[in-house]
């Protein structure tokens, strides 16, 4: 039981906490509507279990273990600068029209496959506590995975309604200045994973 509330509170935290796929639930939540915000939130059910195998199968086995970090971080960069770029030239007509396709999922893929954040996770703290778990049996060691991930989960599809219900309350304009400032803070995070990138390769 202190295993299944460690899973949820550790993914509640998690899902909270500012990242690239988080900064997109929102963002595609404000330029959209809740459900493309919700549909970026279950990205993690679709891409996190190639993601923990490899993390713990391969990148443990490899030699140049920061190399491969490094290009992911190096590549995972270049894609927050697109969306970045996406947002800069969003404006509140767009919202209005919806003329643009939100690719909610596709985005949301290439984001979080893209970012070593959640390998390093699985590597450096998901896959120990995984283990910790399953020594009281695999039924706990499944019930650390599902906790995590409903509490992962859970809290962007919150956050993403929050963002979808503030979008109506937004002065005309003011929906594409918060979308501009979202780019900027993806900018941030491309900027700190080309820092990650280079200390990884020093």
């Amino acid at each position: 039981m202190i295993e299944a509330v460690s899973a949820l509170l550790l993914g509640l935290t998690s899902g909270a906490t500012p990242g690239p796929l988080l900064i997109l639930v929102i963002s595609q939540s404000f330029k959209h509507n809740f459900k493309e915000g919700f549909k970026t939130a279950l990205v993690p059910l679709l891409t996190d279990a190639p993601i923990v195998a490899f993390a713990i199968l391969v990148l443990s086995n490899i030699a140049d273990y920061n190399f491969v970090l490094a290009c992911f971080s190096f590549a995972g960069a270049a894609f927050l600068i697109y969306l970045a770029y996406e947002n800069f030239v969003f404006k509140q007509e767009d919202f209005e029209k919806k003329t643009h396709k939100p690719a909610s999922i596709r985005k949301g893929i290439l984001a979080n496959f893209l970012s070593p954040a959640p390998y390093i996770f699985w590597l450096t703290v998901g896959a120990p506590l995984f283990i910790k778990a399953k020594e009281s049996g695999i039924v706990w060691g499944i019930l650390f995975i599902a906790f995590f991930y409903i509490g992962l989960i859970g809290a962007k599809i919150i956050l993403a309604r929050i963002a979808d219900k503030s979008r109506h309350f937004l002065k005309s304009g003011a929906l594409a200045v918060i979308v501009k400032i979202l780019a900027f803070i993806l900018l941030l995070f491309a900027g700190f994973l080309v820092k990650q990138g280079v200390e990884l390769l020093i």
